[in-house]
């Protein structure tokens, strides 16, 4: 043991928390990460729901030293163990949303194998608008984004592609 032991990670994911988002929340919850810019630094990672008012329910959060693979899979391994404790995920369906960091994807899958993973519009949205930055394809972006059923979505698409066989793909 080192004379001068440093913080490493912390996990938080009170009993109300994980009782609460599956008892009262939509099978569904995002994960994400912010930067702390004070005098320690470090990344708080989180999970939150939606409950039943469409309000953000806190349900596990972390602060780690870094944002790396291995911190990733510390609050993913905790959060499991956590929300497994109440509910066992196998036959209930779940989704998580995230970013699209690499390597999440596979940290999402290998502790919750279960669970449908999607991405974040709003992420995807700036990795387009880096490779297009016309308004009217952003427009259209979202309008295939937020398509409610497979009919409007291919109908979205099928406009992009006419604008931008490139975007659509």
């Amino acid at each position: 043991m080192s004379a001068n032991p440093l913080f490493k990670r912390f996990f938080v994911c009170f009993d109300a928390m994980k009782k609460g988002f599956v008892r009262g929340c939509r099978p569904w919850f995002g994960i994400d990460d912010c930067h702390l810019n004070g005098t320690y630094g470090g990344v708080l990672l989180s999970a939150v729901a939606i409950d039943g008012n469409k309000g953000m329910f806190p349900i596990a959060f972390a602060v780690v030293e870094v944002e790396c693979m291995d911190s990733w899979k510390f609050f993913l391994r905790l959060l499991y163990k956590s929300l497994a404790s109440v509910r066992e995920w196998k036959d209930h369906p779940l989704t998580i949303m995230s970013d699209m960091q690499k390597g999440l994807g596979s940290a999402v899958s290998e502790f919750f194998p279960y669970v449908k993973h999607r991405y974040c519009c709003h992420h995807l949205l700036n990795n387009f608008k880096l490779k297009f930055k016309s308004l009217m394809k952003t427009t259209k972006y979202w309008t295939v984004a937020k398509a409610y059923n497979n009919f409007v979505f291919e109908k979205n698409m099928m406009q992009l592609r006419t604008i931008d066989s490139e975007a659509a793909d």
